[in-house]
């Protein structure tokens, strides 16, 4: 069972401490949390660390609440002020025209 679990929310071993903490956090076992809650956790972990800080329990349960979900727990956004976050990505859809160094 793991084994997929793991394939699908994209979690390796050895776990972060972030993903430990989180999960001690709220008591519960990778196998109560839903695939994609795992993954939500870990993409805030990359998203902070590829901000340049490291991720925090307390800024993720500002952003993010454990939530049931049939028989998984998940972890559902909250409602948060906007101008907690400095600065908003409003596109992606230039993307590809930057990618490549036009000499």
């Amino acid at each position: 069972m793991y084994c997929r679990h793991f394939e699908f929310s994209n979690l390796r071993h050895p776990f972060s401490n972030f993903v430990l903490n989180v999960l001690e956090y709220y008591r519960v076992s990778f196998g109560q949390i839903h695939p994609q809650g795992l993954a939500r956790v870990l993409h805030y972990e990359v998203l902070c660390r590829s901000l340049g800080f490291d991720p925090s329990l307390w800024s993720f349960c500002r952003f993010f609440r454990l939530a049931k979900n049939g028989d998984w727990f998940t972890f559902d956004t909250t409602k948060i002020d906007p101008r907690l976050v400095s600065s908003m990505v409003t596109t992606l859809g230039s993307w590809k025209d930057r990618f490549f160094l036009d000499l």
